[in-house]
């Protein structure tokens, strides 16, 4: 590190070569030569050294935000799959990444994949068919043929996966993108051989639109067509031994599921384990935590009942990971960090300190307290059941 700091990189790069001898298992020395490999502008070098940093131990935050730093700083103008390989290193840790940074490094994986030839020519598709959602119908089938390849290809995509799976996605582009492929997976409803074989990408993007509360763009044509295989599967005269689950998950890009009827007609047991847990045992595990949370006040002004509702229907945020603590503080210390003084300092004389946290929603916050500060009892409130029992069921869970 001496050399290093003495800008003498090509002998401080060597030596760290010799350490690595003595101990390979040393995640320092492998941030240390990232570093000197980033200062020499040998990227690719560099990269692998903070990949071998964060695959060593992925809980010392000090080197695994190394990784995260570099992806963030250095951007390649061609498609290269160490950068692939990275991408998916660090998005296939989403619980030490967090709920922020997970949103920041996805969108930034997005805009790199957005590098590959495949999906350039995609996004120019998708454009246009962006604007007339009849144009499946007037495809030739070699057309349709090519589409169900390329579909199947990013299906066995991981980056492409991990980076849509529960990020909202800021890139227009990518959203025209994202509803071009659900449009086509609906227009191919009937073909269960296709959609099985597509299983991770219907899943992925039945989850996007599940944490981003269904806020794609559907044509009137989808809703035609939605309506229409809903009928029939709640026809009592339809056959519905001909239905498969694969159907299911391909509703599930449109609508909520977890009280839906259509569920009843299929072995929901068979649906892809991550989409199951999430879009529908969670929610029900929420309706049945909502009948044991107190209320101890009724709301009558029309402003907060109209507020209540929207938060009832969708509540707010729609988070899996909490902004990652690796390390535990106390209160005193907490509050010093944020240059906070207090003149009565009894407070840090108790043996527990009780915090209120009024208008928690779906429980971030608290979780994330109560994640750093040690010996605390917190209570939180918020206006709408349905968000204070997903914030139950999360904390539940993180216990």
């Amino acid at each position: 590190r001496y050399l290093k700091d003495n800008n003498k990189f090509e002998e401080a790069f060597n030596k760290s070569k010799e350490l690595l001898k003595i101990d390979k298992n040393d995640p320092e020395i492998y941030a240390l030569m990232g570093d000197i490999s980033k200062e020499l502008q040998n990227y690719p070098v560099a990269l692998e050294a903070y990949m071998n940093c964060f695959k060593i131990n992925r809980n010392y935050e000090r080197c695994t935000s190394k990784l995260y730093n570099f992806l963030m700083q250095i951007e390649p103008s061609i498609f290269l799959d160490k950068w692939v390989q990275a991408f998916e290193l660090i998005l296939s840790d989403k619980k030490n990444l967090g709920q922020k940074k997970l949103f920041i490094i996805a969108n930034r994986a997005i805009k790199f994949l957005k590098l590959n030839n495949i999906v350039k020519n995609l996004i120019k598709t998708s454009d246009i068919f962006y604007n007339d959602p009849n144009t499946f119908r007037l495809l030739e089938n070699k057309s349709i043929e090519e589409l169900e390849k390329i579909l199947s290809a990013l299906s066995r995509s991981k980056l492409f996966r991990l980076s849509i799976n529960e990020t909202l996605i800021n890139d227009i582009e990518v959203e025209k993108l994202l509803i071009f492929f659900r449009r086509f997976i609906l227009f191919k409803i009937y073909d269960v051989k296709f959609l099985n074989s597509i299983t991770s990408l219907i899943e992925s993007l039945a989850l996007n639109c599940f944490f981003n509360n269904y806020i794609f763009y559907i044509s009137d044509n989808e809703k035609k067509e939605l309506k229409n295989f809903e009928n029939k599967i709640l026809d009592p005269k339809s056959n519905t031994h001909n239905l498969d689950t694969i159907q299911l998950l391909c509703l599930g890009m449109y609508q909520n599921l977890s009280n839906s009827i259509l569920t009843e007609k299929f072995e929901i047991k068979k649906l892809p384990s991550k989409f199951l847990k999430h879009c529908i045992i969670d929610a029900r595990e929420e309706d049945k935590l909502i009948k044991t949370i107190p209320t101890f006040n009724h709301i009558n002004n029309q402003v907060s009942l109209k507020i209540r509702q929207q938060y009832e229907v969708f509540p707010y945020p729609a988070w899996l990971y909490t902004n990652t603590y690796l390390q535990r503080t106390n209160m005193k210390d907490y509050l010093k960090s944020l240059e906070i003084k207090l003149y009565n300092n009894d407070l840090f004389s108790k043996k527990q300190i009780k915090i209120l946290i009024g208008g928690c929603g779906t429980g971030k916050e608290p979780a994330e307290i109560g994640e750093l500060i040690e010996n605390t009892e917190i209570t939180a409130v918020d206006i709408s059941k349905k968000s204070l029992g997903y914030a139950a069921r999360q904390c539940k869970e993180m216990k």
